[in-house]
């Protein structure tokens, strides 16, 4: 069997306020782990709702446009659905070409949905509309929590693509780095057999690394010692939560079960969105070196 019950801790009564030993954990270890947040209908709803949204989109012109986000040697390198109203869409795993499809398969091979909180009700129940969900992160931020972006995260099954090593903030541009946080809700297992996020323990501590763009942005493979790198496996309904700091990674799945999760960052209501210039002063290593993944980019790392 894949899915082996001892693997993951048993889930942990939930109580709407971290204790001090939970928040010491966070701050310590740049991530915490919440057992049971979401009861199964609402994930079974999430799940249900992922489904609809990318079928509403594959089967609607009116709603949806299909872009081709590239191509070598004649042959499709990416491929997304948008919407045209609003600032949603949906990727396909790279290389994968939709064409002659159906919708079922075409959702199967579905990679990320972002800004996902503006096209289903129930996205926006779990995610900034959850008011125990916003009163753990304002507990951390000791201000306001407000929703910063969302973004679903699908590993297909047998076809999921790894997620190399980054750190949130590389690819935001908040002036406070303590004051971003990342929420991981699992809504299938994660396990290291399909592809659960592995971090770095502690990581968030290191401030800033230098990322390049390989084939997406990723850390610098000289940065850290990533066989410290340790698996977060959940059940569904149960939460991740992440300093935006924090070294994180998700490897291919080459197994036959899929894993769906949907995320959001929130930042302080206080915390202010710098322009590229100024970032670069602010998400820097400690020789001063920009490190962000807009500056990788301008540099041509």
């Amino acid at each position: 069997m894949i899915f082996r019950k001892s693997s993951i801790p048993k889930r942990q009564p939930f109580t709407a306020k971290l204790s001090e030993e939970q928040l010491e954990q966070y701050h310590s270890d740049g991530f915490l782990v919440l057992r049971g947040f979401l009861n199964r209908r609402i994930v079974k709803q999430g799940k249900q709702a992922l489904s609809d949204v990318i079928r509403r989109h594959i089967e609607s012109s009116e709603v949806c446009c299909y872009e081709a986000l590239g191509s070598e040697e004649g042959k499709l390198t990416a491929a997304r659905y948008c919407n045209r109203h609003s600032p949603f869409f949906f990727q396909l795993e790279p290389g994968w070409d939709p064409e002659g499809k159906s919708s079922k398969e075409i959702e199967l091979a579905v990679s990320k949905l972002m800004n996902h909180h503006t096209e289903h009700q129930v996205f926006h129940q779990i995610g900034p509309g959850n008011v125990d969900l916003l009163r753990l992160i304002g507990q951390i931020f000791e201000d306001y929590a407000v929703l910063y972006q969302s973004v679903a995260f699908v590993k297909p099954a047998l076809i999921g693509s790894e997620k190399p090593w980054h750190q949130d903030n590389a690819y935001f541009r908040m002036q406070d780095l303590e004051k971003v946080i990342g929420v991981w809700i699992a809504l299938d297992r994660a396990t290291k057999e399909n592809a659960c996020m592995h971090v770095l323990k502690g990581g968030h501590r290191l401030g800033p690394l230098r990322h390049q763009i390989a084939d997406e942005c990723e850390i610098k493979k000289d940065r850290f010692d990533r066989a410290k790198a340790i698996p977060v496996e959940m059940e569904p309904g149960d939460i991740l939560i992440f300093h935006s700091n924090l070294p994180h990674m998700t490897p291919a799945n080459n197994s036959p079960y899929r894993r769906r999760s949907v995320q959001y960052h929130f930042r302080a209501e206080g915390n202010t969105m710098l322009s590229y210039l100024d970032y670069e002063k602010v998400f820097k290593e400690a020789d001063g070196t920009p490190a962000s993944c807009a500056a990788a980019q301008a540099r041509g790392l």
